[in-house]
């Protein structure tokens, strides 16, 4: 009783940790609103009111990420779009402390390690927007521990099918932990478990297909990759990241210190000789090779290489997690200490970001439905983020009224179940232009939108001309929206 006792605190604690995704309007999550105007286009493909027809088609089968548009558009037949994916967004930050927890049970090992996973579900991976890995992720945990219950059972077989599928069509890194965890454990001796070659099947045959269609998609950028230097003394940054105070290095160095203690502690216990935690120390290994290997931008994949610095942080926490307790140890006093503070740190934040950015409220409520925005963000990051929360803040409006934006993800990627109509005639915008506003050029694509919205300190407005032939509508600093001028 004691042991589900503290089981239930610590799954209370992670609500309270994923309440700020449910609470505030506005969340720093920089792809987040382009993932509400993909849905929107879904569901109101078929609307003139929206005006998505001329641009857009559904491309249901090559997409990998099915099970979160799906789970999102089932409560949009309660809440609106974005209320939807703010539930995702919830979702996703429990995704590693629930997945984590279910780790440890499923090893019969203390959860309070568990705790230190609060600090990683607002990881840099949460700031992008990325909420497809970090739902991947926990799916992947739970497959996990569904193949370390004892003894095997159909349920536990249930279980990992279950979980697998899930992760396969959430993201790929989702399936390819569990695959690479059971392949480690079984070449060191602990047996292939319950995620045998046929329970993997049907997830495998889904990522396969998606790799295919992924291999033939058009390049979109050229392939960027940061030296190993630059890789090593910006770990940190690469692992949260996300505010631009000092308060996640300390964290960060927290974590460290807590999970090193712990780890330690375990030194009179099998550590080493189980089959179990010599795969999570390999996968540990494997992910910091990765980080300092894979590069940061293919021609059809951005941030690539940050994911497994956080990745190779958390394979640390099932090493840290012992068989008994005992009254004197530090750990749990560490862990519960580290917890709270990375809970109320995201709360603090996560409100000031809210706070900075309704401002936006005005803008969203001056644009007309069905209208064609650009977007130039001088200044996409704001005074409480590291990231760029603000880059494609336009596509709020677009989920919410339809139109078109100058940069839109089904033009860009692949991987999305609707993608941008090869005879729509829209020019094309210059590559990275959201990260470079400067490309503006009215004569060259400028020219097809109604309105443009901008987004730079100070109240100085863009002066009217032939380059520039809009004027001001609103202009409330930060923001500032321009109308084509008659």
């Amino acid at each position: 009783m004691h042991g589900r006792v503290k089981t239930l605190v610590l799954a209370v604690a992670a609500v309270v940790l994923a309440l700020p995704a449910l609470v505030f309007r506005y969340l720093p999550m920089t792809d987040l609103p382009q993932h509400e105007a993909v849905l929107s286009i879904l569901l109101h493909l078929d609307d003139p009111g929206f005006g998505f027809g001329p641009f857009y088609e559904r491309h249901l089968t090559a997409s990998p990420y099915l099970f979160p548009y799906g789970i999102a558009a089932f409560f949009t037949l309660f809440m609106p779009v974005s209320d939807a994916f703010h539930v995702l967004a919830f979702l996703s930050v429990l995704a590693l402390p629930l997945g984590m927890l279910a780790v440890a049970l499923a090893q019969r090992r203390q959860v309070w390690p568990v705790l230190f996973a609060f600090v990683f579900a607002y990881d840099r991976a949460f700031f992008w927007g990325f909420i497809n890995l970090k739902l991947g992720i926990g799916a992947g945990l739970v497959a996990i521990a569904a193949a370390l219950v004892e003894p095997e059972s159909r349920t536990s077989k249930v279980v990992a099918q279950m979980a697998t599928l899930v992760a396969a069509f959430t993201h790929p890194y989702g399936l390819a932990l569990p695959l690479a965890f059971v392949v480690i454990h079984a070449v060191l001796g602990g047996g292939w478990r319950v995620l045998r070659p046929s329970v993997l099947l049907p997830g495998l045959a889904c990522t396969a297909l998606w790799a295919i269609t992924g291999s033939q998609a058009m390049a979109y950028d050229e392939p960027i990759s940061p030296s190993l230097s630059e890789r090593i003394l910006t770990f940190h940054a690469q692992v949260l990241g996300g505010y631009q105070d000092a308060t996640e290095a300390a964290l960060l160095v927290a974590v460290s210190v807590g999970i090193a203690i712990a780890i330690l502690a375990r030194g009179k216990e099998r550590l080493w000789q189980d089959p179990r935690d010599r795969a999570f120390a390999c996968l540990f290994a494997i992910n910091l090779f990765l980080y300092l290997t894979l590069p940061q931008a293919t021609a059809t994949a951005k941030f690539v290489h940050f994911r497994h610095a956080a990745l190779a942080m958390v394979m640390t926490l099932p090493l840290a997690m012992p068989e008994s307790s005992r009254a004197r140890d530090l750990g749990p006093v560490l862990a519960v200490s580290i917890a709270i503070f990375a809970t109320v740190n995201a709360w603090v934040h996560l409100a000031a970001f809210d706070a900075e950015a309704r401002s936006f409220d005005a803008v969203r409520g001056r644009i007309p439905g069905a209208s064609k925005v650009v977007m130039l963000a001088y200044d996409p990051h704001g005074e409480v983020m590291r990231t760029a929360p603000y880059l494609h803040f336009a596509a709020h409006v677009q989920a919410e009224k339809g139109g078109l934006l100058a940069i839109t993800f089904p033009r860009l990627f692949w991987n999305l179940p609707v993608r941008f109509r090869e005879d729509a005639l829209v020019p094309r915008t210059p590559v990275r232009f959201e990260w470079h506003p400067g490309d503006y050029d009215y004569l060259t694509f400028g020219y097809f939108y109604d309105l443009v919205l901008v987004r730079r300190p100070g109240p100085a407005v863009l002066a009217t001309s032939d380059r520039f032939p809009y004027r001001p509508v609103l202009v409330r600093p930060p923001w500032q929206l321009y109308e084509r001028a008659p």
